[in-house]
């Protein structure tokens, strides 16, 4: 059994005590994933992922739970899975974010905070170009512009050196090979 977090119209927030389907450990993750297609086909036709998805209706970002839970129990026998040893949340590759509270100090905003998530800037290109996440959050085509050309113009490199060179990149990608 596991205490869920969970939305009632009634009340904001209210706890549900409820089974977990398959004995599954419950892991929080990320909103923002990036699934192979062997693994979108095993949510739309697993009786496991129905089960789940059922399971987390009542949560407040269901998301952030299914598809993690489903990442993280390779038992299940989802395609793509990974053995992982914590539940508590970790670095991911899909999106790179700088959160006004982190606790990860070595990451820094130059942009500006709304609602306490980083709108990168121009200052934030030299960072922005180390990380091996595939995309950034956020950008404000309002706010410094540049910023969002910049980042396009370094992909387009990237793509041509390796056009170029049939197949190989620039990009660091020791960090995705590890993963």
């Amino acid at each position: 059994m596991l205490l869920v977090f969970c939305s009632s119209k009634q009340h904001r927030w209210i706890w549900k005590l409820r089974e977990v389907p398959y004995n599954m450990t419950v892991v929080s993750g990320e909103v923002h994933v990036a699934l192979s297609r062997e693994f979108v086909n095993f949510i739309i036709y697993s009786d496991i992922s129905w089960r789940l998805l059922q399971w987390v209706h009542d949560a407040a970002i269901p998301d952030e739970i299914f598809f993690s839970t489903l990442n993280y129990n390779s038992r299940l026998g989802v395609p793509g899975t990974i053995e992982r040893r914590s539940t508590h949340h970790q670095e991911y590759l899909t999106r790179y974010k700088v959160w006004m509270n982190q606790r990860d100090k070595t990451k820094r905003c130059h942009g500006k905070y709304v609602r306490n998530i980083c709108i990168f800037g121009l200052g934030d290109l030299p960072a922005l170009d180390q990380v091996p996440h595939m995309f950034v959050n956020k950008l404000h085509i309002q706010y410094q512009y540049l910023t969002l050309d910049c980042l396009e113009q370094r992909y387009f490199k990237h793509v041509q050196i390796e056009y170029e060179q049939a197949g190989v990149t620039d990009m660091n990608m020791l960090y995705r090979e590890q993963r």
